[in-house]
């Protein structure tokens, strides 16, 4: 591995990083992870208060989509932002861009603001996001990398139950702009502690390359293009947006390879992070057809209320979580049994939820989301561990930013696709007649080639590996 430690001294015991020297950077990614996960679910109790107050239905997409693009725009330069401004500056602008953000979508008067607002948000979010994965990569002993990944997948899962319970509060309260102002305190707080707690080692995260952002105007045109194909209304048209999207991403790819030091580390068609990278995006792809869609079925197939529908729909994310503590002490000789065995878990629910949705009882939608989270949780924690250990010295703080853009990028071109199965099919009249199996299996299986894809790319990873 490239920081030289042990797979052993890896999961060695945690004494050692909950010290005094650790812990300002230890605050800051959990508290960045939880802000990030818990508003980026927020918008799913919310949504209908604020198409109510602007007579915006038809925008939802474009909410979804304008917080995505943000994400990835700002997460493509979180390690480049990391070499260039330091550690302490980035997360604090980071923080303050995200608080500023939430601002704007609090004191919108209209459903422009509002996408203006979601916008900044996916900026901030993602920048937050990329720079996580560099402070735990540069700032923290690589042996504890699983255990941090581990803590990181727990306060995701709490924080994505916990995201739609305070929307759901703040709605029914009738007052959503709340709810944007109770993360823009957070995110206020998070950048002074940014700003107080990083002592001088962390004011660079690695030599300052002279990297390329030529391949930012590509990566941003793709994701744009991939973004809009899942909330315009001719199956066409979304067809030709997601295409020329992924021809887009892969121009960028190129133009960055060929760049001397570019945004991504070099070689990636050949390399383990490169089949890393992929495993992150498909997997990614794989799972957002039951966060963005399962709710609303929910709803108007089952007679739940928005919160109760919210949390049967994050049952993928208590299992993630169950799984991720359990993979973070298994013996090595497990561990890559057990990224297999994750992907695969990935695929089955994704099946089990296309078989299930609309028609099964909720127990077996519950469980085919648990199936599909216990499958992350048990194969992210040693991916993202595998991964960043792969890393040289050089590029880990921009090859460990890049995760969030995979992971963001896989998001968009998932809920693309879904958003295409979604018009095929006629999704829009579920919440007037019944939802057919044909509909229901149309939608959830859209996004199982994307699983396909995700186990291929993770036995790949894990070959690689061991070479």
């Amino acid at each position: 591995m490239a920081d030289g430690v042990s797979a052993s001294e890896e999961r060695s015991s945690g004494e050692d990083l909950f010290t005094r020297a650790h812990a300002p950077y230890l605050v800051v990614v959990f508290l960045s992870e939880w802000l990030i996960a818990s508003n980026s679910l927020v918008t799913a109790t919310i949504l209908p208060s604020v198409g109510a107050s602007f007579s915006a239905y038809q925008w939802f997409g474009w909410v979804s989509a304008a917080f995505a693009v943000g994400i990835v725009t700002a997460a493509a330069l979180s390690g480049v932002s990391a070499e260039r401004l330091g550690l302490a500056k980035a997360m604090t602008f980071a923080s303050a861009l995200f608080a500023v953000g939430c601002m704007v979508a609090a004191s919108a008067n209209g459903i422009g603001v509002f996408i203006a607002g979601r916008a900044m948000q996916g900026l901030g979010a993602g920048w937050l996001g990329g720079l996580g994965y560099v402070v735990a990569a540069v700032c923290l002993p690589g042996r504890h990398l699983s255990r941090i990944f581990a803590i990181s997948a727990g306060i995701w899962g709490i924080a994505t139950i916990a995201g739609p319970l305070f929307g759901g509060i703040f709605a029914d309260a009738g007052f959503w702009p709340g709810v944007f102002v109770f993360f823009a305190a957070q995110a206020a707080v998070l950048a002074l502690l940014s700003a107080c707690l990083f002592g001088t080692e962390a004011e660079s995260a690695g030599a300052k390359s002279e990297a390329s952002i030529r391949a930012l105007i590509p990566v941003v045109a793709g994701i744009v293009a991939i973004a809009s194909a899942g909330v315009v209304a001719g199956v066409a048209a979304a067809i030709v947006l997601a295409l020329s999207g992924l021809v887009a991403l892969a121009l960028a790819v190129r133009l960055d390879q060929r760049a001397r030091t570019g945004l991504l580390p070099a070689d990636l068609s050949r390399s383990l992070a490169g089949a890393g990278y992929v495993a992150y995006g498909a997997t990614s792809a794989a799972g957002v057809a039951f966060s963005l869609y399962t709710p609303t079925i929910l709803v108007t197939q089952y007679g739940l209320s928005a919160v109760e529908a919210g949390y049967v729909g994050v049952s993928d994310a208590v299992a993630w979580t169950i799984a991720a503590f359990v993979v973070s002490r298994a013996d090595e000789a497990r561990r890559t049994t057990i990224l297999i065995a994750g992907s695969v878990a990935i695929a089955v629910g994704v099946i089990l939820q296309a078989v299930v949705i609309g028609h099964g009882p909720l127990v077996a939608i519950v469980l085919a989301g648990a199936v599909m989270g216990a499958g992350f949780g048990s194969a992210r924690p040693v991916l993202g561990e595998r991964l960043i250990r792969s890393l040289d010295a050089a590029s880990r703080a921009r090859g460990s930013g890049a995760i969030t853009v995979m992971q963001s990028v896989g998001t968009a071109l998932g809920a693309a696709v879904a958003g295409i199965a979604a018009n095929a099919g006629d999704f829009e009249s579920v919440g007037d007649r019944a939802l057919t199996f044909a509909q229901g299996f149309g939608l959830f299986a859209s996004t199982f080639p994307f699983a396909l894809v995700g186990i291929v790319a993770v036995v790949r990873f894990a070959r690689l590996c061991h070479r």
